[in-house]
């Protein structure tokens, strides 16, 4: 799990974004509409930008990254088995 948010955590500061599947794939089901509330909140913000199946912070959400990528780390309960 530390080594799943750990890359979460990387892959969002990439300018190649992080695979929205990369998060979606490891969750559990119930989980995933909350996921969806949390991207559609930071895009509303201008902090995040999805094309396809990538996630990307703004150069405005660059300033905010620590905060925006903790919305998306993925505890041991959130862990689909």
């Amino acid at each position: 799990m530390d080594i799943l948010n750990e890359r979460i955590m990387t892959e969002f500061r990439l300018d190649e974004g992080i695979k929205l599947s990369s998060i979606l794939d490891h969750l559990k089901s119930e989980l995933i509409p909350a996921t969806w509330v949390q991207i559609e909140k930071w895009k509303s913000e201008g902090m995040l930008i999805q094309q396809g199946d990538r996630l990307y912070l703004t150069q405005f959400g660059k300033l905010f990254a620590d905060g925006i990528v903790a919305d998306f780390f993925i505890s041991e309960d959130d862990l689909n088995s």
